[in-house]
């Protein structure tokens, strides 16, 4: 037990001093017993006499041992014995005297969380539940577990557990401890271990392991961790993972000894399935003493070492060799968890750097261990120079397309390159073939990537550490930026860039491909938070090649219009950097930096009046760098950008719903059609208001996406039943009345419990699934990914799609339905109306603010020459001015994109509504059927469009005129 010398000891209550001498024992000295007294004297609501009691219960009746104290500071055991203290005059159950059932108290103090509960079967599986969810929150950190059975003596019924669960970020360490280490270590060992080996094991560990081996006296247990770790580095050489040590370790000064039954296995299968590991001893009714694990990273993988002590006069021959065959088998067919993500990265990392017979050694591993995360490696192998990789790795993906293995089939980019193939059996029209389905290398040139960049960053002002990610495919890549501590990985970023792409093919968006990325971790606050997105902001433009002719980001899960604010302005920073070294003749015209200016940002670096200009203004920059992000705050992004994807939801759900009436997509997307459309809009939109009036909703997620949604059809007439926040959710079968309210105050920051009251509706606290399940016409799942699945094992925060009873199932969310979930609905009846086209109005309203910019920069007419308008914007633009006068426009009045928006939504969804209905597919294979008939009109089938997008970033900036224009003078009609 650790003391601070500033306690004090002198005891100011009558006779406690008297009290408390004698019941120190050998493990805790007096001076000890009497801090602990002041602490819980000083700082917690006990009564002197309370605290004597407990005291002296847990000094003199409890067999606790040494580790229960050297693992612990003064306050830790004093916040523990006043929590239970509290908890059991609220059972009215005397520590002493009971059985202590229902005792669950649990505190953290700094990286360090306690768990100390009652020994039942239900607490148990409870506690090991949250150090699990603890693990999955915070995957970049390294944890270790002690764990200790706390005996009260003559009452077994009422024994206790102590969980101890620390975490910390991998590699770090203080000066010297290592070599302070490795030389106790060489001391104690002497011959067992040589100074390499000792070296590579203190690397491998956490920086905690390493200060328990130096505070440990007992020999025996440091070479058993030696040992054991050399025998599981040689396995894992040779491909095998796991490894068990059944071994006696008999301690001199404990009075029974104690076997040491050890696990090794990798870090994600001992996280998933740490339950049922702990199940394998409390099933036989085999008690232990204590248990530990350790987190080693071996051969770029994190390993555990989870040992359990048993008294050894327990261990019988049969035991042993049950336990030896019990855990081996377990180990065997543990449920698993996806490759993490650091792993991947190495993986692509090694991919990269490898040759041709390396490649094809890698795909024979691929094809050999099967597992869904090597998708994204496979299909970065689609790009490879090399024609044979390129078809083997083709042939994999769809391998494990058609016979999928495990939980395939639940994982999202599975799921997104399965409906790609499938949609890619629908004919449709190439031109110069006729209609027809792809052919392999077409669907090759579809989905695969131009660049997967990554960058593991950590800040050393506060030991936070993240993973960055951005993906971009071959053309002018488009896709959110999300940060979350869990929920960005390759795959997932790979699933939402692709359909990123389908979005923009599905919308008839030039030239918009592949495009996703995040941060894996948390963005902190204050100064932490402005280093991180500026570091995000460099790994961007450096790696990931941001700009207007590359690749343009937006905001997503954690990353609003003050996020995107900052690294529009570290984008900016950097190119004026680069732009003063050019001007100061420090950076010659020929090299990368420059090259990078003129190819993704379209500056004509050669002008020398212009880099002049744009170096002494920075201001000016911006005019350049405006357009290489979009959502950003302020008055620098288009009004409609906000609440589109809202808006894109209510367009396409008024096309379902009076697709029996207007069921043309040319009226909407041919513009010679123009005028026709603009006469038919106000028609259209008093038949889908009736419609909708009609209609009653839930809508789970009240964030950006759900709350402006339900702000549109409340203001409708609609009936909203439900509402949900992380917090709860509001309930009103009437109808809730306040939405508007509501959307505001949340808009605030505002959570649904701070503002509802009885005139709203009851609010469930803590139920956030409610409306998924609601008895209503619409539900709209606009919080998170797989809410809705078939999964047997329910995760917290997701239903079983046989529970949702709504007709239309309209996916604000990415992925909010596992595609299991989706056929399922889809079978019985249901309308699911996929992510893709759904909530696809975010990226028609990023791309109208990314044209806009660039129009404002470079030009109406240039920017049309080199097809990047938009066929219906054009046509509006036509209509709006005089003949020949668009040619001038350096800005385009926003009533214009707002027409478009709508027009674009409307017709691309009836596009594929009407496909679904001859055909009778689904709206999702309709979507991407009619987004790939979109890529072949673009050229995308084949290697001149990589041509094309080549000639658009080598040429674009030749013309550019010096600096930002004006707007000129245009009549409009």
């Amino acid at each position: 037990m650790e003391t601070t010398p500033d306690v004090l000891y002198h005891l100011t209550d009558s006779g406690v001093r008297d009290k408390l001498r004698g019941m120190d024992n050998r493990f805790v000295s007096d001076k000890e017993v009497y801090a602990l007294y002041n602490h819980l004297r000083h700082a917690y609501d006990l009564k002197p006499d309370t605290i004597l009691d407990a005291i002296e219960t847990v000094l003199t009746k409890t067999d606790l041992g040494p580790y229960f104290y050297r693992s612990l500071a003064t306050e830790e055991i004093a916040f523990l014995i006043a929590g239970s203290r509290y908890q059991e005059a609220m059972l009215k159950n005397r520590y002493a005297s009971g059985s202590g059932e229902g005792i669950n108290v649990t505190g953290r103090f700094g990286n360090k969380h306690l768990f100390f509960i009652s020994e039942t079967r239900e607490l148990v599986r409870e506690t090991l539940e949250a150090i699990k969810a603890l693990m999955r929150e915070h995957p970049m950190q390294s944890f270790r577990m002690s764990s200790y059975v706390v005996c009260l003596e003559g009452n077994p019924e009422a024994n206790r557990r102590l969980y101890i669960v620390e975490g910390e970020t991998p590699g770090v360490r203080k000066p010297g401890l290592m070599n302070h280490a490795a030389q106790y270590m060489e001391e104690k060992l002497g011959k067992v271990a040589g100074k390499k080996e000792v070296m590579d094991f203190l690397g491998t560990a956490t920086e905690r392991f390493v200060h328990a081996l130096l505070h440990n006296q007992r020999i025996r247990t440091l070479e058993n961790y030696f040992t054991a770790w050399n025998r599981v580095v040689r396995r894992l050489k040779k491909g095998t993972t796991v490894h068990i040590c059944i071994d006696q370790n008999i301690i001199a000064d404990e009075p029974v000894p104690e076997r040491r039954l050890q696990l090794w296995l990798p870090y994600e299968n001992f996280r998933n399935n740490l339950t049922t590991i702990e199940g394998i001893f409390d099933k036989k009714g085999i008690p232990f003493t204590r248990q530990y694990f350790e987190t080693f990273v071996m051969a770029n993988r994190r390993m555990v070492a989870f040992s359990t002590y048993i008294a050894d006069a327990l261990i019988t021959p049969e035991l042993d060799g049950f336990l030896r065959n019990e855990l081996a088998t377990r180990s065997m067919l543990m449920k698993s968890d996806p490759i993490p993500t650091g792993q991947i990265g190495d993986f692509l990392g090694n991919l990269a750097l490898a040759d041709y017979r390396g490649k094809l050694a890698y795909l024979g591993r691929m094809q050999a261990h099967r597992h869904k995360e090597y998708l994204i490696p496979l299909v970065s192998l689609l790009s490879d120079e090399s024609q044979r990789v390129r078809k083997v790795a083709f042939d994999t993906i769809r391998n494990y397309l058609m016979a999928p293995d495990g939980e395939m089939k639940s994982d999202y980019y599975w799921a997104t390159l399965y409906h790609i193939f499938a949609a890619a059996t629908v004919p449709v029209e190439i031109p110069g073939s006729g209609k027809r389905a792809l052919f392999g290398d077409e669907i090759s040139r579809l989905v695969r990537f131009r660049g997967i960049h990554y960058e593991n960053y950590f800040d050393d002002h506060s030991g936070k550490s993240c993973l960055f990610i951005r993906m971009n495919g071959e053309g002018i890549g488009k896709g959110g930026i999300r940060c979350h501590k869990t929920h960005v990985s390759f795959s997932g970023e790979g699933a939402l860039s692709t359909n990123m792409l389908f979005k923009s093919l599905g919308l008839g968006i030039p030239y918009y491909a592949t495009g996703k990325g995040g941060i894996l971790g948390s963005l902190g606050q204050g100064e932490v938070r402005e280093r991180v997105l500026a570091a995000y902001g460099r790994f961007l433009f450096k790696k990931a090649g941001i700009g207007p002719f590359s690749d343009v980001p937006a905001g997503d899960v954690g990353v609003g219009p003050q996020e995107i604010g900052t690294l529009f302005e570290v984008i900016t920073d950097e190119v004026s950097r680069d732009l003063a070294a050019i001007a100061d003749g420090s950076l010659e015209l020929a090299s990368e930096k420059a090259e990078r200016l003129r190819r993704h940002f379209g500056i004509d670096v050669g002008n020398k009046a212009l880099v002049s200009a744009l170096a002494a203004d920075r201001e000016e920059v911006k005019g350049y760098t405006s357009s290489a992000i979009t959502g950003k705050p302020g008055g620098r992004g288009l009004t409609l950008r906000t609440g589109a994807t809202a808006r894109g939801l209510y367009e396409v759900l008024a096309v379902l719903k009076g697709f029996h009436r207007y069921n043309d997509p040319d009226l909407w997307l041919n513009p010679a059609r123009i005028d026709e459309a603009l006469d038919t809009e106000p028609q259209f939109y008093h038949a889908a208001d009736a419609n909708i009036r009609m209609l009653s909703f839930a809508v789970q997620g009240f964030g950006k996406v759900g709350g402006a949604f339900a702000a549109i059809v409340h203001g409708k007439g609609a009936s909203i039943h439900m509402i949900s926040d992380a917090g709860g959710t509001l309930v009103n079968l009437r109808g809730i009345p306040q939405v508007d309210e509501l959307v505001r105050g949340a808009a605030s920051g505002k959570m649904l419990s701070e503002m509802v009251d009885d005139t709203m509706g009851r609010f469930v606290e803590g139920d956030t699934t409610r409306p998924l399940t609601a008895t209503v016409d619409v539900v709209v799942p606009a919080a998170l990914e797989e809410v809705v699945t078939l999964d047997a094992e329910m995760r917290t925060g997701a239903v079983h799609a046989s529970r949702v009873d709504a007709d239309y199932i309209l996916q604000g969310a990415n992925g909010p339905l596992t595609p299991e979930a989706e056929t399922y609905l889809e079978d019985r009846g249901r309308i699911s109306i996929p992510d893709i086209l759904a909530n696809a109005g975010g990226v028609l309203g990023s791309y109208l603010e990314w044209v806009d910019g660039l129009i404002k920069m470079f030009g109406y007419g240039k920017v049309r020459k080199h097809g990047l308008v938009h066929p219906v914007v054009q046509g509006l633009v036509s209509r709006h001015y005089d003949d020949g006068a668009e040619e001038e426009l350096y800005a385009v009045d926003e009533l214009i994109y707002g027409r478009a928006f709508r027009f674009i939504m409307r017709g691309t969804a009836m596009g594929s509504a009407k496909l679904a209905s001859e055909r009778r597919i689904s709206l999702r294979t309709a979507w991407m059927a009619e987004g790939i008939a979109a890529a072949a009109r673009e050229g995308r089938l084949d290697d001149s469009f990589s041509d094309r997008v080549d000639h658009l970033r080598r040429h674009f900036a030749s013309s550019t005129q010096g600096g930002p224009q004006k707007v000129r003078p245009v009549v409009a009609r």
